[in-house]
């Protein structure tokens, strides 16, 4: 007997397979040996310097400024069109191809996809 799910359900109960499980156990071991905040200001100077040590032998200080602003505007599209909606704001506001996009959120996840939208239940 098959017993409908809504996507947000199955999400609690199987967020992840065991190989994304992996990757979080590998990526807290790694922030676990040195400290995130440690090893994140430690990587950012050396790239900082790496990189913005020849821009500025021919430009000012203020060309670290202008780099951060273009890279941060450079990402917005790509972070627009990569990552999608969670499946509970596409639930909530229900527009046209929310189905769909469910859908193709949870296959993404390795999930089973649903075959339909759940009612909307009080809160």
């Amino acid at each position: 007997m098959h017993t409908e799910t809504s996507p947000l359900e199955t999400l609690q109960h199987r967020p992840m397979k065991s190989g994304q499980w992996y990757v979080v156990a590998v990526c807290i071991g790694i922030l676990a040996l040195d400290g995130y905040d440690v090893l994140s200001i430690a990587f950012g100077v050396y790239l900082g310097a790496t990189f913005l040590a020849p821009l500025l032998k021919q430009f000012d200080w203020r060309i670290s400024f202008y780099l951060g602003a273009f890279m941060s505007l450079a990402f917005i599209p790509l972070v627009y069109f990569l990552i999608p909606e969670t499946i509970s704001f596409i639930e909530r506001k229900r527009p046209e191809n929310a189905l769909e996009r469910i859908q193709n959120i949870m296959r993404r996840l390795g999930h089973p996809a649903p075959d339909n939208l759940s009612s909307l239940k009080s809160r």
